[in-house]
Order: structure tokens, then C-alpha cells, then sequence
């Protein structure tokens, strides 16, 4: 089940990135969106852009794991990173 937490904001996002949240439903364990636009990022970041989204398991399912089914199942125009804390996924053509 995908669990949004307080405070994501949905408005802006790209719709290319309805396919990550997709993919990422089929995780056999929960998995909750921490961010899309909101919070604080880098300067550039894509996130502002509704171009990335931060996703993070809990209970018995693992952030590497879920990184690794996103990467399998997502085109080659994602990238996925597990950055420990979360997972984050940014479209971006080639």
C-alpha cells in the first residue's frame, strides 16, 4: 500500500511520475511517498520541478530492496537512487 505522508504535495507533478508510484505499489510491503515538491532540496533539485519523489518503506520492507524493484521496472529515462534514508526517483529524458 502507498502511504502519503503530512505535508505531500502532489500539485505540479509530472505525470511521468504516476509510473514510479505504480511500480512502487507493487512492493509487497508498505511503502510511504516522504516527498514531491514539498520539503527543503538542493539548489536545482528536481523535486521543485514535480520531476522526482522520494519514497520510504517501513515495517518488513527495505529501502535497497524497493530501490532495486524500481530500477528493474522503471524505463531507462528514471533514475532511481537509495540514499539510505530514502529512496528518491527523478525522471529525466535522455
Amino acid at each position: 500500500m502507498i502511504v502519503y505522508n503530512k505535508g505531500v504535495n502532489p500539485q505540479g507533478i509530472r505525470a511521468e511520475l504516476l509510473l514510479a508510484i505504480i511500480c512502487a505499489s507493487s512492493y509487497p510491503h508498505d511503502v510511504g511517498v516522504s516527498c514531491i515538491i514539498n520539503g527543503e532540496h538542493m539548489r536545482g533539485s528536481l523535486h521543485y520541478s514535480g520531476q522526482a519523489i522520494d519514497f520510504d518503506t517501513f515495517g518488513e520492507g527495505s529501502n535497497s530492496e524497493l530501490a532495486s524493484m524500481l530500477q528493474a521496472g522503471l524505463p531507462g529515462s528514471y533514475d532511481v537512487l537509495n540514499e539510505h534514508t530514502h529512496v528518491h526517483v527523478e525522471y529525466q529524458p535522455k
